[in-house]
């Protein structure tokens, strides 16, 4: 027998579960996480349901308890104690060498790169509209008639200083379509570069598909799903994955997405190993799950990429792994550690903060606070999620904005704090566009339509920018700052881009 609870072991209604089913697989696996289904033997699996399990399912009243026999006891979690205020363990800083590998495979637009070099302090202006290139971009221009545009919960771009380019990627909530791909922006010849194609086409297909089986066990769409599974997933290097290494139905990057200056690769937080869909392409392509599941790797949910193979690849034969489940984490590499930082605190994945070293391939937690534990904290010290994060390499340390804060975390002494409050100014992944300007020391932070605004240490408040030229622009934007130009730029649909000077372009 089988019964559906919510996270506290509340009995679901019929019409409850089934509309968390259906969303559970047409928006994102992990969407429903808090919803679990449990089997009379005490074992606990969290949604998404197999689809042809669905029948199997008894509504309306609380689980059976598990035999005794077979009974598990639950630990019971104690909450973390209060923070005393302590630094944490100290961090080692230095000096590492990055990656020289700048390939000159884009044409500089001589009007783009005099607007750009020759734009005032405090203004800005938009770009002739940019072009769209790369590998077998005919075959997919008809989802890109703009290039990648600007994804859902997806408005950081990672900039790549030896490319002299900004890379992105990203998921979106089903509309107009969920990829694996990825993109290369660059500014001087204001061009975007489709550098690995979507890999299974459009991923929300498949999950209309898997909704369309749990809904009425629909023969056309198992037809579509034994096709799919079949054409466009394998088993490979311990990871289940798209035919050309790609992850499957991935999320948002929220601020999980960055450039490891070490190893050249675009790195990004996909929350998942694909290994939910196991059972599913298991089913669809004959095969033996257990015999399967036997060949996965251990690892973690980062995804990477070298721009110049153009291949994705799950991180893999790492020693410790953050859980890296949570909604709303930042994933951001750090020049003075040589390492990027991961850090989420959610009831699903409240696991500390933790580095990654690209060169060794192994994750290290940092024990930042002296916890390693944040989600049940009651101190405001630290951000929650959908955050934004910048690194400054002058004053080490690592800034982050979400709602009204402004929070620090400073490398010299481990620690999270908080720094700053603006009820007018508030920052969200979903909407805002953050990042340090490295020539004039200050942070930007955009509210497309509506603000631009620049962060200081020197004075720890934020001040509202009115730009000369073509104003605050005005879409929904993704951006970065590009270091060698001194300039902060935001790119949205209809071919345009958005760039900003603060101060004077001097040291470059």
């Amino acid at each position: 027998m089988i019964a559906v609870t919510d996270f506290f072991d509340r009995p679901l209604l019929p019409s409850t579960i089934a509309a968390a089913v259906a969303l559970s697989v047409c928006l994102a696996p992990a969407s429903f996480a808090d919803m679990r289904v449990r089997t009379t033997d005490g074992q606990v699996h969290n949604l998404p349901i197999d689809p042809e399990d669905i029948a199997k399912i008894q509504f309306g009243s609380r689980p059976e308890p598990p035999s005794p026999a077979k009974a598990q006891t639950k630990p019971v979690a104690k909450p973390p104690a209060r923070s005393t205020g302590k630094d944490g363990p100290k961090l080692e800083l230095g000096t590492f060498q990055e990656v020289r590998k700048k390939r000159d495979i884009y044409q500089d637009d001589a009007e783009v790169v005099g607007i750009v070099e020759n734009l005032p302090p405090n203004t800005s202006a938009i770009l002739p509209n940019f072009k769209v290139r790369g590998k077998d971009i005919e075959k997919w221009r008809h989802l890109f008639p703009g290039g990648p545009y600007r994804r859902d919960f997806g408005n950081k771009m990672a900039y790549a200083p030896d490319r002299d380019t900004a890379l992105y990627a990203g998921g979106n909530h089903g509309v107009p379509h969920v990829l694996n791909d990825a993109w290369e922006y660059h500014l001087r010849s204001n061009s975007w570069n489709l550098i690995f194609p979507p890999d299974g086409g459009d991923h929300h297909i498949l999950n209309r598909n898997l909704t369309a089986v749990a809904k009425n066990n629909s023969a056309k769409a198992r037809r579509f799903l034994k096709s799919w599974f079949t054409e466009n997933v394998v088993l490979k290097d311990g990871t289940l994955q798209t035919r050309n290494g790609g992850p499957i139905y991935p999320r948002h990057t929220w601020d999980a997405i960055t450039y490891d200056r070490r190893t050249g690769r675009l790195m990004w937080a996909v929350l998942s190993d694909g290994s939910q869909y196991l059972e599913t392409y298991a089913r669809y392509t004959n095969q033996d799950p257990n015999a399967l599941k036997s060949k996965l790797r251990r690892g973690s949910n980062l995804w990477t990429l070298d721009p110049d193979v153009g291949h994705w690849q799950r991180q893999t034969g790492s020693v410790f792994n953050p859980k890296m489940a949570g909604f709303g984490g930042t994933l951001h590499y750090v020049q003075d550690l040589g390492k990027s930082i991961w850090f989420v605190a959610e009831w699903n994945d409240d696991d500390g903060v933790w580095a990654f070293d690209g060169v060794t391939n192994q994750w290290t937690r940092l024990n930042t606070n002296n916890r390693s534990k944040f989600y049940q904290w009651t101190s405001d010290e630290f951000p929650r999620p959908s955050m934004q994060v910048a690194y400054s390499p002058k004053h080490k340390k690592l800034v982050a904005v979400r709602g009204p804060g402004v929070y620090v975390l400073d490398l010299r002494t481990n620690r999270w704090s908080k720094v700053h409050d603006d009820p007018a100014t508030g920052a969200s992944d979903s909407v805002t566009v953050f990042d340090y300007d490295t020539v004039n020391d200050v942070f930007l932070l955009a509210n497309p339509g509506k603000w631009l605004k620049a962060y200081s240490f020197d004075t720890n408040r934020w001040t509202t920018l009115d730009p000369k030229g073509a104003g605050v622009f005005g879409l929904t934007s993704a951006g970065y700052f590009d270091e060698r130009h001194g300039v902060f730029v935001l790119t949205s649909k209809g071919n345009k881009v958005w760039v900003y000077r603060y101060g004077p372009q001097t040291g470059q």
